[in-house]
């Protein structure tokens, strides 16, 4: 999985939605509901930090495979990991 620049980028979309996820459902509640900001604090550079691997990551794998054009739109598509996971399970469009 690690080997090839796609199952690394895979990995840490996985890593970064998963950050994202506990982000928003576990250290948002804990800030705003009993006041305690340290989860946001730390959770949220996290975040930050796996998002620009994430964007790193991306550019890498896309930069191999594919001209600037579709290079530019993959990396606006994929700037969220929702959208990385459901367009991956979507059939391929022809012509793009």
């Amino acid at each position: 999985m690690l080997r090839n620049p796609l199952g690394r980028f895979r990995l840490i979309a996985q890593v970064e939605g998963a950050s994202y996820i506990l982000l928003v459902f576990i250290a948002m509640p804990l800030k705003y509901g009993i006041g305690w900001d340290l989860a946001v604090r730390y959770l949220g550079m996290a975040h930050g930090v796996l998002f620009i691997a994430y964007c790193l990551a991306l550019v890498i794998t896309q930069c191999g495979s594919m001209e600037f054009s579709k290079s530019d739109r993959s990396l606006r598509r994929f700037t969220s990991p929702l959208w990385y996971h459901l367009g991956r399970s979507s059939p391929q469009r022809r012509g793009n």
